[in-house]
């Protein structure tokens, strides 16, 4: 999938598409003879006009629809049914994550829909592993895109667009992907928990470091709250990262874009040290490192790392003296995605098996809402289902 190439923690890995010759769409287009209706749908009707005519032709086909269909249609289609998760347990978990939000970000139950796009157009996630609507709208499959449009609105509604009041939010909600996963126990709809913080740039990636530091601070808390209780959730990690770093060295040529796709099966790996870059792969300290002449053009990327380090970091290490801090520099999963810094948060269950739980960082969603360069972003999720089943 181009641009996002690994979804945050709360969405699983999907099994990339066979290439083929044309899309399925295309295909099936010109298989019925549809090439003049197309056009017309893509490029001539609004969408109030195409919502008038598919509703039409849908309730001309609903007519024809016995109830045995339905009920062979529910057991069938894999975005319906009931999901496998411990119902009351998985309440609990969200009350336990809506505790640690007071005085920190507001909870919002938001719709289930967004305007059609959204995902694609911000994220760049396949439109094919997206469940449209006929009104123009689409089915939420990433609850920090909605949340991003969610912020936006309220900063644009601002009396001051320079106003320096950060927007924090939380939901939770079932997302959907069309798209089927490796992992035969993943469902086409899952449930997640999402924060995200949007403002204004404030100099000096000041905005990003200390939002970045809160959010990670969020999750530790409830996952702190959570060992208390009934889970069972040890050796917990946080490793840092800036995206930044790889889409620089991308841009010069040192690294292929192609070939990083391709790798990112294997996060294990430690890129730089297979690609002779002289830069750490995965350093708990960046304290002592200074990067030769050769590589400039990341001075500014390090520099930002490293005060995130010294300011941050450093009290993330003494509140959570538990928690095993390091930064993973080659970090490839979610190019397209993050922009700058970003974050995941590991553990370990009982059965010895390390899981990602929580993923997060800076993304350029609200910049491209807002068509302001200095707004910034920032989100962050949990798959809440996969707590609840490996913990």
């Amino acid at each position: 999938m181009e641009g996002l190439t690994e979804a945050p923690s709360n969405i699983p890995i999907e099994i990339p598409e066979k290439k083929q010759d044309g899309s399925i769409s295309d295909i099936e287009i010109k298989k019925h003879g549809l090439e003049d209706f197309a056009d017309k749908f893509v490029n001539k009707l609004n969408n109030s006009d195409i919502y008038s005519l598919l509703s039409g032709l849908y309730e001309k086909r609903i007519q024809n629809i016995k109830p045995s269909q339905l009920l062979s249609t529910y057991k069938r289609d894999r975005t319906l049914g009931a999901s496998e998760v411990d119902a009351e347990k998985l309440l609990g978990l969200v009350n336990n994550f809506v505790e640690q939000l007071k005085g920190r970000y507001k909870f919002v139950e938001l719709s289930p829909l967004m305007p059609i796009g959204g995902s694609s157009v911000l994220n760049k996630i396949n439109p094919s592993t997206i469940l449209q609507t006929i009104k123009g709208t689409e089915v939420v499959a990433d609850a920090s895109i909605i949340l991003a449009l969610e912020a936006a609105r309220m900063r644009s509604e601002s009396v001051d667009r320079k106003d320096l009041t950060n927007v924090g939010l939380a939901t939770s909600m079932r997302e959907v992907r069309l798209q089927r996963f490796a992992e035969p126990h993943f469902s086409s709809h899952y449930s997640s928990f999402t924060i995200a913080t949007s403002g204004r740039d404030t100099g000096r990636f000041n905005f990003e470091k200390v939002q970045v530091k809160n959010h990670i601070e969020y999750w530790l808390d409830c996952l702190r709250g959570l060992k208390d209780s009934s889970y069972d959730i040890k050796e917990i990690s946080v490793n840092i990262s800036d995206i930044g770093l790889i889409d620089l060295l991308t841009q010069s040529g040192v690294l292929n874009r192609d070939e990083l796709l391709e790798r990112i099966r294997q996060p294990s790996s430690l890129l730089f040290k297979e690609k002779g870059i002289n830069i750490p792969d995965r350093p708990t300290s960046l304290s002592d490192f200074h990067p030769d002449s050769s590589m400039e053009s990341l001075n500014k990327n390090f520099a930002v790392l490293k005060r995130f380090e010294k300011d941050e970091l450093s009290v993330l290490r003494e509140k959570f003296p538990d928690v095993k801090f390091a930064f993973n520099l080659s970090r490839i999963g979610g190019m397209g995605y993050f922009n700058s810094l970003c974050f995941k948060i590991k553990a370990k269950n009982m059965a010895g098996e390390e899981i990602g739980l929580v993923d997060g960082g800076c993304s350029d969603w609200t910049q491209k809402l807002l068509s302001n360069s200095k707004e910034r972003f920032i989100g962050s999720g949990i798959g809440s289902e996969v707590l609840v089943n490996k913990f």
